[in-house]
């Protein structure tokens, strides 16, 4: 094949295990060699709607199969995928789109109106017959477009290449017993980096069952979980929690699951220990949309000893932290993560300050967070996702941050604290995080107070 990306996946798969289930969407099973088949229909219409290599083809809608089958069909072209976030507004969407040069745009019913210069519902493409193109790709091409929140102005487009995808594999695979009958829970948004590369990519390159759920509900979880035999999730605190105190939660049965995954923000330890209660152990991390998006991990065996640690830099990369004056930080000294590695993404689409402005020495990217260190040879407890090593050992961090004891009743109800943004704006809100006070950047805030997204920053009242 000359196509050495992720386009020749589900061929390649497809010819292994041809019977395996590879998705399973509201009870209905899609084999590899099944979605070959659809994937091959899907890449003959885009063409023949003029896609060629090089473009961009956005998709638009919630969790579904023609996500997986787009994306696929986008990358056998050799083509860019650009996921889009359904829940942003029309003029939001379209400045993603108009940014990025999105030739086509698949768009599921009720997404908001915005047009591509080829605009097409999921369930209107042309009928066409399947093709088997095999583009010369490369790992250093361009597979797909993230927009990220920034601080200020407007999103940035973060490219991750064909390479930086594969290799985000590598380190989730090492960190994490993925096995060829694994059967993910695939819950969170997949226009969001860490369900996409954290779970359906890896899930798909094992050959496993991706179970794919169209949007979050605690006893559809439950549900799928008992009927699939579900073995490994990816979650928030939000969702793991609301699991944790359902009325289902002492009966349900989580016999099958070997792997809790999560990211964002770390668990706090009352939720762990109510999770080792019932024999179940989180894999904890720290990412970012740019490092595709493993930077550290924490292993389930050891999530124990280091509860609430984001664990050491990913097998394939490096992690560092940083004074202003970019000489290593010390123990107990704040200094901002920098991250080195093939998983790193080449810059932003369009944006060649903002990309040279990302990068010391062309390599390490800044993260623009500043955790603080602890003594090196040590993994202390992080109260968010941010953990560094130091160039003599292993070093966890913590955040500056405060928050209550995890112990403390009723923690998911206490009130977000707020944030300052880098002029000193003050933004406040609520979140399941308690007590949580930052300082405002495009890791740590952006969910919640939504710099950069005038219509999040709308939702919360100024202070």
């Amino acid at each position: 094949m000359h196509n050495a990306g992720l386009g020749s996946w589900p061929g390649r798969r497809a010819a292994m295990s041809p019977g395996r289930t590879a998705l399973i969407f509201e009870g209905r099973r899609v084999s590899y060699a099944e979605l070959h088949q659809r994937i091959a229909r899907l890449a003959a219409a885009l063409r023949s709607s003029g896609v060629r290599r090089g473009d961009r083809v956005a998709y638009l809608g919630p969790n579904h199969p023609s996500f997986v089958e787009t994306m696929f069909a986008t990358w056998a072209l050799g083509a860019v995928f650009v996921p889009l976030n359904f829940r942003l507004t029309a003029a939001e969407l379209s400045y993603q789109l108009s940014h990025s040069g999105a030739a086509v745009l698949i768009h599921a019913p009720g997404s908001p109106a915005v047009t591509a210069p080829v605009t097409f519902p999921v369930d209107g493409l042309p009928a066409a017959d399947p093709i088997y193109p095999d583009e010369p790709v490369g790992l250093s091409d361009v597979a797909a477009i993230l927009y990220t929140s920034g601080t200020t102005g407007h999103p940035k487009g973060a490219m991750l290449t064909h390479g930086n995808l594969v290799w985000n594999c590598y380190n989730l695979l090492v960190c994490v017993d993925v096995a060829s009958d694994e059967v993910t829970l695939v819950s969170a948004p997949l226009f969001h980096v860490a369900a996409l590369d954290q779970c359906l990519l890896p899930t798909f390159l094992k050959g496993g069952t991706s179970v794919i759920m169209p949007s979050w509900d605690v006893d559809g979880c439950f549900d799928l979980i008992e009927r699939h035999r579900v073995t490994w999730m990816f979650g928030v605190t939000t969702m793991f929690a609301g699991l944790s105190q359902s009325p289902r939660w002492a009966g349900a049965d989580l016999s099958s699951v070997r792997s809790l995954m999560t990211g964002g923000a770390s668990v706090p330890e009352a939720l762990i220990h109510r999770y080792q209660e019932r024999g179940l152990l989180f894999c904890q991390g720290y990412g970012m949309t740019e490092t595709a998006p493993g930077a550290t991990f924490l292993e389930a065996r050891e999530s124990r000893e280091h509860v609430g640690s984001a664990g050491l830099p990913v097998f394939f990369a490096d992690v560092r932290c940083v004074r202003p004056d970019l000489t290593d930080a010390g123990p107990g000294e704040p200094g901002e993560v920098l991250v080195r590695g093939p998983n790193v993404t080449p810059g932003y689409w369009n944006d060649p300050a903002a990309s040279a402005a990302a990068f010391v020495d062309g390599e390490w990217f800044r993260s623009g967070t500043w955790p603080w260190s602890t003594r090196p040879g040590t993994s202390a407890s992080s109260t968010g996702p941010r953990t560094c090593t130091s160039p003599a050992g292993r070093t966890s961090t913590r955040p500056r941050w405060r928050r209550p004891s995890s112990n403390t009743p009723g923690w998911r109800k206490w009130p977000w604290s707020g944030c300052r943004t880098g002029s000193g704006e003050r933004w406040g809100g609520r979140s399941s995080y308690p007590g949580r006070v930052a300082l405002c950047n495009r890791t740590t805030c952006r969910p919640f107070c939504g710099n950069g997204s005038p219509s999040t920053r709308s939702r919360f009242t100024s202070t």
